[in-house]
Formats: structure tokens, C-alpha cells, sequence
């Protein structure tokens, strides 16, 4: 259970799940976790995506 700290996201929550049976390959997962959330931000900051 998370009671301190900042309060996990839905995006932690969905890396928790991808990653909960890699064990010790996880590593090798970081460098395409990392692309994913750089296009998931770009793609929320460009104003042309967002919402009226």
C-alpha cells in the first residue's frame, strides 16, 4: 500500500502491471518505457491534440 509519497498515477499504475512478471529483464524494458512516456507527453502538450 502507497500511504506516503506522492500518490501513484494511472500511468504507474499501468507501468506496475507491464513490468510485474519481466523479473530480472526489467532493465532491458527502462530505454522503451521511456520513449513511450516521451511520446505520450508530446502527444498530450501539442496544442493541436487538445480538447474545446
Amino acid at each position: 500500500m502507497n500511504d506516503r509519497g506522492p500518490r501513484r498515477t494511472a500511468v504507474d499504475h499501468l507501468k506496475s502491471h507491464l513490468l510485474s512478471n519481466v523479473g530480472a529483464g526489467e532493465e532491458q524494458f527502462n530505454t522503451p518505457w521511456q520513449e513511450i512516456l516521451r511520446e505520450l507527453s508530446t502527444y498530450r502538450d501539442d496544442p493541436r491534440r487538445r480538447r474545446a
